[in-house]
């Protein structure tokens, strides 16, 4: 009987890391994948972020994928490794936690079935998958963790919060500034406070430090700063919902449980370890700020559902209600979850450059073949090539190559470079720019296209996009 328990208790863990497999299965096509990837690719060959590649979000989320890399190899399913095991320690994690809020294994089990069916919708390794692994790890130590454990790590991983987005993290940070005043109030224990204070400042100190000998401080300051200050998301919420309804529905979704909470705590009707859960979690939210897209949406909702379940929990709840839940949470994990597998025929596998073992539409071989192709013909010319859009990188990656700013060419993430500051060592230099615009996602800067189809001539086209040069004068 005692084995039988020992593998009643291990079996969810074993079938969350089997069916975190699945992400080997996703189809190539995300631009969030790659530029992560990036990221990581040139942190493993040693150049320092923000100075040699440009970067918006602090750089925490790169470390593991990098150290991966360095030691297994540099193509993209070497970061999908690191991105199954962060994807299975989360699902395996939240399981855990909904195990200890809800009191039900088959519950728990449901909606953590939900929430592995949306994670695995918007599947791509980058700071939202840490973050919300850093949130449920507060979570962990909010409901289990003994005093000491607690205040250590949970101070550590505010600091660690902010080094993994400087935004949401900000908010984790202070969310654990004001409870860990407010209880050092409580009980005048001002000592306990300032320790913690300083525990959080730790990573601080490690990343000012390592700022200061790599002497990228002023680079930091302008992408992941003031780059920041000067993105403008140029799709609003509400058409994100109008174009998503479903996404809408899942952020009123994550409000109606924030509002509950609220309400719950402003009713005195629940202890200070759900006034905790319900801090964390509003933090958590602020994700969608001030990208708010399908991602984003996700990220913000699914830490919110285990501190829900706490306070919903706390009493007795009807097994109509129980049956409801388990079925809404069963149909949608499965139906999002299974939307994300591939179609047969981009379930096809090619030997390319760093994009081997990675599930990919004919399409986007025969489209990388022809552009790569003019790439490195026009290389061996002497010319410089350049992809003016988002999908830069998708196409330089085969090449092992990388140019800073031009490689992740979105508003927001250029730093304070302004076009003319991109186009200023442009000599034998050659564009593309894609002919039909409109397919393209609201962030490309689309001034700086405009601005080469207008000021530079056409000398040649290649699949999909024209090819532009700079006028000798």
């Amino acid at each position: 009987m005692e084995k039988y328990n020992r593998l009643q208790r291990i079996f969810p863990y074993v079938a969350i890391a089997i069916l975190g497999m699945l992400v080997f299965l996703v189809p190539f096509g995300s631009g969030d994948e790659l530029w992560n990837y990036n990221f990581a690719k040139n942190v493993s060959l040693g150049k320092i972020p923000y100075k040699d590649f440009s970067m918006v979000q602090t750089p925490l989320s790169t470390i593991f994928p990098a150290i991966l890399m360095a030691l297994a190899g540099r193509g993209l399913f070497v970061f999908r490794v690191a991105g199954y095991i962060l994807f299975v320690m989360i699902i395996a994690l939240y399981y855990h936690i909904c195990t200890l809020t809800c009191k039900e294994s088959m519950l728990a089990a449901t909606f953590t079935i939900f929430a592995a069916g949306l994670l695995f919708l918007v599947y791509a390794y980058d700071y939202n998958y840490l973050m919300i692994f850093l949130l449920l790890t507060d979570y962990e130590l909010i409901l289990r963790g003994t005093k000491k454990k607690k205040d250590l790590w949970m101070a550590m991983i505010a600091g660690c919060a902010v080094l993994a987005k400087q935004s949401t993290g900000a908010y984790v940070f202070f969310v654990h500034f004001v409870l860990s005043l407010v209880k050092a109030v409580k009980t005048k224990d001002y000592a306990d406070f300032a320790k913690k204070m300083g525990i959080s400042m730790i990573p601080f100190g490690v990343f000012g430090g390592y700022l200061l000998l790599t002497q990228s401080y002023k680079d930091f300051y302008e992408y992941a700063i003031y780059g920041v200050r000067t993105f403008t998301h140029r799709t609003t919420p509400v058409q994100l919902f109008q174009s998503n309804p479903v996404f809408g529905f899942f952020f009123a979704l994550g409000v109606f449980w924030i509002l509950f909470m609220l309400v719950n705590i402003l009713l005195h009707k629940t202890d200070w370890t759900g006034v905790e859960l319900f801090a964390y979690a509003l933090a958590g939210m602020g994700v969608v700020y001030p990208l708010c897209d399908e991602i984003h949406v996700i990220a913000g909702i699914l830490p919110v559902l285990p501190a829900f379940l706490y306070f919903k929990f706390s009493g007795n709840v009807s097994d109509w209600v129980r049956k409801v839940q388990i079925c809404f949470c069963v149909i949608v994990g499965i139906v999002f979850g299974s939307a994300k597998i591939p179609a047969k025929e981009d379930f096809k596998y090619f030997q390319i450059h760093n994009y081997e073992l990675i599930p990919m539409a004919e399409y986007y071989r025969d489209s990388l073949n022809v552009v790569d192709a003019y790439i490195a013909e026009k290389e061996r010319e002497g010319y410089r090539v350049r992809i003016v859009e988002d999908s830069a990188a998708f196409y330089k990656i085969p090449l092992d190559e990388y140019e800073k700013n031009w490689d992740m060419l979105l508003i927001g993430n250029l730093g304070a470079a302004k076009i003319d500051d991109l186009l200023s060592c442009d000599q034998n230099c050659l564009y593309l720019v894609r002919d039909d615009v409109s397919v393209l996602s609201k962030q490309n800067y689309f001034e700086l296209m405009k601005h080469v189809k207008d000021n530079y001539e056409r000398v040649d086209e290649v699949a999909v996009f024209g090819v532009y040069k700079k006028t000798v004068e």
